[in-house]
């Protein structure tokens, strides 16, 4: 069953092309981000799905391992940077690329079609084709794009979800055969950043340019305002307010965000297993990232409160504090020095 699950799936995940006159050149790994904000591409992007169907539950990984310039005469592309997409569970390869205002999939050996995935500017009702399938942006939210598609002449249709920043988020597809329907549904658990793939000897580097560049800045700064007439307030107070600009800007390049270059671990005591109704929590957050957990963990900790993970049937991982008080006594100390955006989870 495991095995039929797995033939199928591949069907129906991996559209691509076959081109005889393809030609694919090995290049340097970029150094600066291709794609969309919902379809990051950058070498050493990774994603973790937890995939169902059949009655079956498995792990698969996605993983941008290398780049290329790729070139076919037949199919209109010519120098186009390509990212070779793996998923080792499957020895399957392809390739994502930018390619006439969307991104796109393809692979070299199975399909002759290129799959245009989701626009680079997505705009609601966009509608496009790939062969016979139909496709359009349902749904454009804060920080997600929803793409629906129907093949009618194979009883499929489907979605998939991306999310700002991250990508592929979420896959739902239907196919019915012979008065049967079967459903496949695919959750990322976990993925990366774009900083994230960057070593930690660039990051440094880059923080001590920033603060060199920014440190320059100040002087200038400093210097403009001790050479300007002292009769000229009004002119002093805006440099003032410059320089105070300034400051909090080369503050931010030297002390980076830990979220973001700093993961960490979960131990067992930091998780719950089961909700009861005994207890009172106050969501303060929810991530499909798990390390990032962690981080609003230690600062529930330090403001003096109880936190936990919670793995929530939507593929959420739900950061909890666990109080034996009223939460309505504690709710607004918790918005104030946690998350403004904290609320009292309520179990069914």
């Amino acid at each position: 069953m495991k095995k039929t699950f797995i033939i199928i799936f591949i069907f129906i995940s991996l559209i691509n092309l076959n081109s005889s006159d393809l030609k694919i050149t090995d290049i340097e790994k970029p150094d600066k981000l291709y794609g969309t904000v919902f379809f990051p591409l950058f070498v050493g992007a990774k994603w973790k799905w937890q995939a169902e169907g059949f009655g079956n539950v498995t792990e698969i990984n996605w993983e941008i391992v290398s780049s290329h310039k790729i070139e076919s005469a037949s199919k209109n592309i010519k120098d186009i940077i390509a990212f070779r997409m793996v998923s080792k569970e499957f020895f399957d390869e392809w390739y994502v690329f930018e390619f006439d205002g969307y991104i796109c999939f393809f692979n070299e050996f199975t399909n002759e079609i290129i799959e245009r995935k989701i626009p680079l500017d997505p705009k609601l009702d966009d509608q496009w084709n790939n062969d016979k399938t139909k496709c359009n942006v349902a749904e454009i939210k804060e920080d997600t794009v929803k793409i629906e598609y129907i093949d009618p002449e194979n009883n499929r249709y489907g979605y998939e979800i991306y999310k700002k920043n991250a990508g592929p988020f979420k896959k739902f597809e239907n196919i019915s055969r012979n008065d049967e329907k079967k459903d496949f549904f695919m959750t990322v658990i976990e993925n990366n950043s774009f900083r994230d793939s960057i070593t930690k000897d660039t990051i440094a580097m880059e923080e001590k340019k920033d603060f060199i560049d920014e440190e320059i800045k100040t002087l200038e700064t400093k210097k403009d305002i001790e050479t300007m007439p002292e009769s000229n307030t009004m002119i002093k107070d805006e440099s003032d307010t410059k320089k105070e600009e300034v400051i909090i800007k080369k503050d931010e390049k030297t002390y980076p965000d830990k979220e973001e270059i700093i993961p960490s671990q979960l131990n067992e005591s930091e998780i719950i297993k089961e909700l009861t109704k005994d207890k009172n929590y106050i969501q303060i957050g929810a991530f499909n990232v798990i390390y990032y957990a962690k981080n609003l963990i230690d600062k529930a900790k330090t403001a003096g409160f109880e936190a936990k993970v919670f793995y929530d049937k939507d593929g959420y991982y739900k950061i909890l504090i666990i109080t034996s008080k009223d939460p309505k006594e504690i709710i607004d100390e918790i918005k104030k020095n946690i998350n403004k955006d904290a609320f009292i989870k309520r179990i069914k």
